[in-house]
């Protein structure tokens, strides 16, 4: 499997708790490091791992749930802190 991306994270969303799975990596290598981190799903708590995510690098996520509401908490809270956080989009 070629890498496609060298930074990037994935959320699996739950109710009470997001698990982050970081992949970090050169282009040039198929070996890449490997972080995984639990976080609540209250305000503060997604406000840190998106410090997280971004003390990574982490230049893509991909965010999966069961939990609509939920989702939308994460995703929305994460689009605002990236804002804070100086990046665009």
């Amino acid at each position: 499997m070629d890498v496609m991306v060298e930074r990037c994270c994935g959320l699996d969303v739950h109710q009470k708790t997001v698990v982050a799975c970081t992949l970090v990596g050169s282009l040039s290598t198929n070996r890449a490091k490997k972080a995984l981190k639990t976080f609540g799903t209250r305000t503060f708590e997604l406000a840190e791992l998106a410090l997280w995510l971004k003390e990574q690098q982490i230049t893509t996520v991909v965010m999966e749930s069961s939990e609509g509401h939920v989702q939308e908490k994460t995703f929305q809270m994460l689009k605002f802190l990236r804002k804070i956080l100086g990046q665009q989009g």
